[in-house]
């Protein structure tokens, strides 16, 4: 366990910060400095009490290698698009600093989970987090899901993970939808459609005539805040399996039905998260996210 000081700060989350930096857009630029503040404000008022559980010898540092177009904003742009323009979905905003209590308790994830351990997740001090996922949209906007009969929300924020390997990133965005107003089954149409509208459109953006027929696989999963959950898959390119893929396909979504305990109420809710990086990897069929071959996942920004 080290504290979380000035020193660790800028060998491990400072120089991660400054190269998501080089490809942000304004708006994001603008986001990634708040969270450098925030830290930065920890670290002065908390020296001694604010840890982080990281491995002294693990660096957020990735190898960001700019391509020529950047692709995961053009593929946060297909999700505005097509959410802003075709649905009645609406875009709310999520923090990158929370606490415990909203990312672990409300969200009923027992306290044996590995998500809540200092392996898998930064801590800043005991009640305090980056954010993992996505899914605390639905306890910030709780009040609005249950006392609104048509609520749609979309939100796209940025998580951290004590992860780095060959299908894994230690900071990726993710997307999160959010829906009181549709069925399950409408609301597995609007995701396959969401994918559809982003794939055809990176075809496009891309002039590429390579790309094949999407083939969707729908398979029951177990979340622990939702239930009758689902994960969604896309063929891999390789038609058989490779090192992005497991048989033949990428998970790239997973979601299911809120529960009721922890929404408070009989209202059915449902929610799915998905990751931008892995949209993209799903339609380059990366040998991996951190190899150097055709589009390294680093690169997609």
């Amino acid at each position: 366990m080290l504290f979380l000081d000035s020193l660790i700060f800028n060998k491990h989350i400072l120089p991660h910060l400054k190269e998501l930096k080089i490809s942000a857009s304004l708006k994001e630029k603008a986001f990634l400095y708040k969270i450098e503040k925030e830290l930065r404000i920890y670290i002065k008022n908390n020296k001694k009490e604010i840890k982080l559980l990281i491995n002294e010898n693990f660096s957020l540092k990735p190898e960001i290698l700019l391509p020529e177009k950047k692709i995961l904003s053009f593929v946060k742009s297909c999700i505005e698009v097509f959410l802003s323009e075709n649905t009645n979905f609406y875009f709310k905003s999520i923090p990158t600093i929370i606490d415990t209590i909203t990312a672990f308790d409300k969200l009923e994830i027992s306290e044996d989970h590995p998500s809540r351990s200092g392996r898998d997740t930064f801590y800043i001090n005991q009640n305090t987090i980056l954010s993992t996922q996505t899914s605390i949209a639905e306890i910030l906007n709780l009040e609005e899901i249950i006392s609104n009969n048509n609520s749609n929300i979309f939100t796209i924020g940025r998580v951290f993970r004590r992860d780095k390997d060959s299908t894994h990133l230690p900071s990726f965005q993710q997307l999160e939808l959010i829906s009181n107003q549709l069925s399950r089954n409408d609301f597995l149409f609007l995701i396959q459609e969401l994918l559809s509208f982003i794939f055809e459109s990176l075809k496009i953006y891309l002039n590429s005539t390579s790309l094949q027929k999407l083939e969707f696989k729908i398979r029951p999963h177990f979340f622990p805040f939702t239930w009758n959950s689902f994960e969604i898959d896309v063929k891999c390119h390789c038609n058989s399996n490779c090192a992005s893929c497991s048989l033949g396909y990428i998970e790239i979504v997973g979601g299911g039905q809120f529960r009721f305990s922890i929404l408070t109420t009989e209202k059915k809710v449902m929610a799915c998260g998905m990751g931008i990086e892995r949209i993209a990897m799903s339609f380059f069929n990366l040998l991996a996210p951190n190899s150097n071959k055709i589009y390294n996942i680093h690169k997609l920004q």
